[in-house]
């Protein structure tokens, strides 16, 4: 499985994933599309765009946050931090669904090794 993340910000930002994208797909059986670091207001245009540009591929969407890139900082994932509850299993509430979707989408398309 092939995964090319899009952070969105302005035209300039779509043309070199599209390429990446259309150079990919004649050498990767999976690739998904994951729309991350992109202001919300741009999201739904965005996936209308890649869905008619690229109609067979899913995409995902994991809205930005803050928290993101404290995971390395704390040696936890998203799931660890929102187990812990309080205001920051609060703050995550937005992001919890997408993160669990995306994690459910890479089970079901990734070969398990023991």
């Amino acid at each position: 499985m092939t995964i090319v993340p899009l952070s969105y910000q302005s035209t300039a930002d779509l043309m070199p994933a599209v390429k990446t994208i259309t150079a990919l797909q004649s050498h990767c059986e999976t690739i998904l599309v994951l729309i991350n670091n992109t202001a919300p207001e741009h999201v739904k245009d965005l996936v209308g765009i890649l869905a008619v540009r690229f109609p067979k591929l899913p995409v995902l969407v994991v809205n930005s946050s803050r928290h993101v890139a404290r995971l390395a900082d704390d040696g936890l994932t998203v799931i660890d931090i929102a187990e812990l509850g309080g205001l920051e299993a609060y703050q995550l509430r937005h992001i919890l669904p997408q993160i669990k979707k995306l994690y459910g989408f890479l089970d079901k398309h990734t070969k398990h090794c023991l």
